[in-house]
């Protein structure tokens, strides 16, 4: 045998043998189990994630109210195997058997508990994202990043029209990746009392944590790198602290002066507008009155 005939005959060995039982009539796919288990856990958006044939399936079928018992009977129907609901706990294993004998099982709870878990990652916000940009990286080992610059202005082209070479330079920058993680589990005790949190709130809640941890880690190296961000070589054009930095019009002000007069490394005007402020929460009113005020100003 080559590998994918082997493969064939071995995967559908090694699944769990599913105990005798009664084949089920429901016309129902994995998709509907899917957005099935999405509608009955509030996913929100989930009418744009499945066609409104699928979702009126489900909704025919379950109304709405599938809970994990439900769809481990149902997975376990749909391999042919029919289980009464009352008797659950004490059929508990042979269920399990049986709803698992199918491949698409684990597809229908990872797909679902996906949708939950980004959901919980974009109710963070993701300031960090404006401010900053993302690379790539092959391994854990410590990498450079460069950036290309450029410093000075053209010279006059003369009657030979001879081009001088200009000059480019480099930034560099070392990162290192790291992994965080975390594991969550469908317990028995989740099966038994039928929480359907374990495939909705759950997910949805290590989706949050994620996205928190990142944020987190951002901002505390972004807090700690004055060094980085802000070189001695360049830092009276790009910080000032003290008393006189708390943010007002006139420190606001001192900054966007601040922010056109740097300069290049040959000492020319950056030419750079400012377009962001920056501010921490207990500042945002103060920045909302301010930006108001500057807008008005303008208009």
């Amino acid at each position: 045998w080559d590998e994918s005939k082997a493969e064939l005959a071995v995967i559908p060995a090694a699944r769990p043998k599913a105990p005798a039982g009664y084949a089920h009539t429901n016309d129902t796919t994995p998709e509907i189990l899917e957005a099935a288990l999405c509608r009955a856990g509030g996913l929100v958006g989930v009418d744009k994630m499945f066609p409104d044939k699928t979702l009126s399936a489900a909704d025919k079928l379950y109304g709405g109210s599938i809970g994990v018992q439900g769809f481990l009977l149902e997975a376990a129907a749909r391999n042919g195997h029919h289980f009464s609901a009352g008797r659950f706990r004490s059929q508990h294993r042979q269920i399990l058997q049986a709803a698992f004998s199918a491949a698409d099982v684990g597809g229908i709870l990872s797909n679902v508990q996906a949708k939950f878990l980004l959901n919980g990652w974009n109710s963070v916000e993701p300031t960090w994202e404006t401010i900053a940009a993302i690379g790539n990286v092959n391994n854990f080992k410590e990498t450079s990043f460069y950036r290309l610059t450029s410093a000075g202005t053209w010279d006059e082209v003369g009657p030979t029209g001879e081009l001088k070479h200009g000059k480019l330079g480099e930034d560099s920058y070392t990162k290192r990746a790291k992994t965080y993680g975390e594991l969550i589990a469908l317990t028995r005790q989740m099966q038994i009392d039928d929480d359907l949190n374990a495939l909705s709130d759950m997910p949805r809640m290590l989706g949050r944590k994620a996205a928190l941890t990142l944020a987190k880690v951002f901002w505390a190296k972004f807090l700690a790198s004055k060094a980085a961000l802000f070189p001695v070589t360049n830092e009276k054009f790009n910080y000032f602290d003290g008393a006189s930095s708390a943010l007002s019009s006139t420190s606001l002000s001192t900054a966007v002066q601040m922010f056109r007069e740097q300069k290049d490394s040959e000492g020319n005007p950056l030419g750079v507008e400012p377009a962001i402020l920056l501010v921490s929460p207990s500042n945002e009113a103060t920045a909302d009155e301010i930006l108001a005020r500057v807008k008005q100003h303008r208009d």
